[in-house]
């Protein structure tokens, strides 16, 4: 019976942290589709393909002369929020580092080519990372950038030419991810209360003849 009893407690106990996981998966789901507001302004930047060169709103000054040899332009966004921010970033070397809510990123210019963390990428080539693991059940991480190769400025006298990357990266609410973690927890509670009542089933039915008499005795009291 000691046994049977120890089990009802642990059945008990995950039945608790399941209802509160439960509890948890739909106020952070309604937090994420009832929140909302604007961000600062994305990266300005377009690539006209036929002329191979890119044509930038308001990231371009015509007084400073563009020496830069590697330039990226990473959109950001968050989940349940409209617009966007922009990680705008570029090196006169033939390295950059940047850092991201995602995963810091390594590019290092060989001629034509770009090593991002340690992936050689060719031109039109695109980078692209998912993250499912993150503390709301409903939101997931994504980054996606291309390589536009080595293109100067569409608008600008200047000849130079460097390394152009643009691409964005951010949260996004997803249905899938939340839902079948819900359905997960709606199981789990479904599985338990089973077990705590075939448990209580036969607790119930190994009562001994003695304890019956005892019991009724207590009732006609």
């Amino acid at each position: 019976m000691e046994i049977k009893s120890t089990k009802m407690r642990y059945y008990q106990i995950v039945q608790v942290v399941l209802i509160l996981g439960l509890i948890y998966c739909l106020l952070t789901g309604l937090a994420v589709v009832a929140s909302g507001g604007f961000m600062d302004f994305p990266c300005g930047l377009e690539y006209v393909e036929q002329d191979d060169c890119v044509l930038s709103y308001t990231y371009r000054d015509d007084k400073v002369e563009n020496t830069s040899q590697i330039e990226v332009f990473l959109t950001t966004y968050v989940a349940g929020y409209r617009g966007g921010g922009c990680n705008h970033t570029k090196a006169d070397s033939n390295a950059l580092d940047v850092r991201t809510s995602i995963e810091d990123l390594k590019f290092e210019r060989d001629d034509t080519r770009l090593n991002v963390n340690a992936l050689v990428m060719d031109k039109g080539d695109t980078f692209q990372t998912r993250n499912v693991l993150h503390w709301n059940p409903w939101i997931i991480s994504r980054m996606r950038f291309r390589y536009l190769g080595i293109v100067s400025d569409c608008e600008s006298e200047s000849t130079h030419q460097r390394s152009v990357i643009i691409g964005s990266y951010g949260t996004e609410f997803s249905i899938v991810k939340g839902a079948l973690i819900t359905s997960a927890i709606v199981f789990g509670i479904i599985y338990v209360n089973r077990k705590l009542l075939r448990i209580k089933e036969v607790k119930k039915s190994r009562v001994t003849p003695g304890e019956a008499t005892e019991e009724s005795k207590e009732d006609d009291t």
